[in-house]
């Protein structure tokens, strides 16, 4: 049986990982860091993906494929946290070479 009380919840995690890509992508109109942004909102993208993917298999609107699963729990955070690497790096360089560095 499906706990439908938990639905809005994850609705709702939904449209604000939605809407921090959003603000990220507006980001990127104001500040040099294009590609340090672009990494951020891919991984912000990615984990959307998770918040649908959780969604669908809580109504069963997904089959539980292991390979799904695999992908779900093991790939995605690696390729997110990865992501969000790359762009904090190349944030900070941008920030280096703007500010000056220590």
């Amino acid at each position: 049986m499906v706990d439908t009380g938990l639905a809005p919840l994850a609705v709702a995690q939904i449209v604000v990982q939605l809407g921090a890509a959003f603000l990220a992508w507006k980001i990127t109109r104001y500040t040099d860091g294009i590609r340090a942004w672009g990494f951020i909102i891919i991984a912000l993208l990615l984990m959307t993906l998770r918040r649908v993917t959780a969604l669908l298999l809580m109504f069963g609107l997904m089959p539980e494929i292991e390979a799904i699963s695999i992908v779900d729990k093991l790939a995605l955070p690696l390729i997110i946290s990865v992501l969000m690497l790359l762009g904090m790096w190349d944030l900070l360089g941008m920030f280096t070479k703007k500010y000056g560095g220590k």
